[in-house]
């Protein structure tokens, strides 16, 4: 017993400052586990195998991203879709020759530039990267690939019907977009990504 102002008192103060310095060190880990972020989600990766296409979905051209997808120093610059044709030639194992019915081609923005047969300026190193597996059904493509620089090129997407009539039919979209698609490049995955169309020359 202790004596405060000559009345007794219990010695309890040691407990209650224990008490109390428990319940800051508590508070303080629970701070901590807070500040702790939580691991990323894994991107999500197109269930596809195979190749599949309908042939009566001729979805031929180039189709380029508005705005700008860059990761480091790798920026997609177009994904190329050939004619039906190509397609029948790669399902039935004859692919000598031949680019891929689906193409992705990346510039490394690092590269030096040089001047093309167009008067367009271009970086001189390129990734093209053929498909592993692809499906291009009426309005839908799904492309799974693989480059070692780059890592897993995945592309989920829908044609806008009315866009993609119009710029076929003109043999460009301008800056309309038709195609929209949710695109990963190695861990990296960006969603509703616009695709502008043009047919070449």
């Amino acid at each position: 017993m202790g004596r405060l102002f000559g009345e007794t008192f219990p010695m309890r103060l040691p407990l209650a400052a224990c008490a109390a310095i428990l319940l800051a060190l508590a508070a303080c880990g629970k701070k901590d586990e807070a500040k702790t972020p939580e691991a990323a989600p894994a991107p999500a990766v197109a269930a596809i195998s195979g190749f599949a296409h309908d042939p009566a979905f001729d979805a031929a051209g180039f189709y380029r991203p508005a705005p700008d997808i860059v990761i480091g120093k790798h920026r997609l610059s177009t994904i190329a879709i050939g004619a039906p044709s190509d397609f029948a030639q790669w399902e039935a194992g004859d692919r000598e020759g031949l680019f891929g019915p689906i193409l992705v081609e990346f510039d490394d923005i690092t590269s030096p530039t040089e001047t093309n047969e167009m008067g367009a300026v271009v970086h001189t190193v390129r990734i093209r990267v053929l498909p592993t597996a692809y499906q291009l059904t009426s309005g839908k493509i799904a492309f799974k690939g693989s480059d070692p620089a780059i890592g897993a090129i995945v592309i989920d997407g829908v044609f806008d019907p009315a866009a993609f009539k119009a710029g076929r039919e003109t043999g460009s979209s301008g800056n309309t977009p038709v195609l929209s698609a949710t695109v990963q490049i190695g861990q990296e995955a960006i969603r509703d990504r616009r695709f502008t169309f043009w047919a070449g020359d």
